[in-house]
C-alpha cells in the first residue's frame, strides 16, 4: 500500500484536501474550533503522501527513470550507454548481448534522431519471494530524424513503434533482458523482429 502511494499520491490528496477545504468551510460557517482543527489536521495529512511520493523511490520510478535514461540515450545518440542497460546475459530472438549492442550502435551511427518521444508508458512490477525483481515497461516510442549513409540522407519525419521491455533486477540495478518490438499501426499488434527495419 505504502509503494502504491508512493506511486502516485495525487488521489490520496485530492480527496483529502477537498475534505480539509469542507471542513474549513463548514467551521467558518459554523465558527466551529473543532471543525476547523479537523481542517488542519487532514491539510496535513494530505500533504503526507506527497512528500512521500518525493522522497520514497519505488521499484516503478526506479523503471521509469531508467526508460526515461534510454530515451535521452537514444536522442544523444549514445549507444554505450544503452548497451550498459542491457542484462550481462541478455539471450532473446537469436541475440545475444554484444549482438544487439553492436545492432544499436550501427542503427544510431546510420539515424541521426531529432526527437524521441514516450507516450502511454504502464510499467508492472513484480516481487517473488526468494526469487529476483521483475518489471515489465510498455510504452509506445515515437522518433524522427535523419538516416544517412552511402552519401544519401533521408528525412523520417516521424516513426512510432510500441515497445515492451523486460527487465530485471541485480545488485541493486534494472537491467533489460528482453526486447520486445511491435507494429501499432496493424489493427492486431504484431511483433517485429529486432534485426528487420
Amino acid at each position: 500500500m505504502w509503494e502504491s502511494l508512493a506511486n502516485d499520491p495525487w488521489p490520496i490528496f485530492g480527496v483529502l484536501f477537498a475534505i480539509a477545504c469542507l471542513s474549513a468551510w463548514w467551521s467558518r460557517r459554523t465558527n466551529s474550533k473543532t471543525a476547523f482543527l479537523a481542517a488542519l489536521l487532514l491539510l496535513i495529512a494530505a500533504i503526507v503522501p506527497l512528500f512521500a511520493g518525493l522522497f520514497v523511490d519505488t521499484p516503478v520510478k526506479q523503471v521509469e527513470r531508467l526508460v526515461n535514461e534510454l530515451v535521452a540515450a537514444g536522442e544523444a545518440r549514445d549507444h554505450q550507454r544503452i548497451a550498459a542497460a542491457i542484462d550481462p546475459n541478455y539471450d532473446y530472438d537469436g541475440f545475444k548481448k554484444e549482438q544487439l549492442a553492436r545492432l544499436i550502435e550501427r542503427e544510431l551511427t546510420h539515424f541521426r534522431p531529432d526527437f524521441v518521444n514516450v507516450s502511454s508508458l504502464v510499467i508492472d512490477v513484480k516481487k517473488t519471494a526468494g526469487g529476483p525483481e521483475t518489471a515489465t515497461a510498455s510504452f509506445r516510442a515515437t522518433t524522427g530524424g535523419k538516416i544517412e549513409g552511402q552519401g544519401i540522407s533521408v528525412v523520417v519525419p516521424r516513426y512510432l513503434v510500441r515497445l515492451k521491455l523486460l527487465l530485471g533486477k541485480s545488485d541493486g540495478k534494472w537491467r533489460v533482458t528482453e526486447i520486445h518490438r511491435y507494429d501499432p499501426q496493424l489493427e492486431q499488434e504484431q511483433e517485429i523482429p529486432l534485426g528487420s527495419k
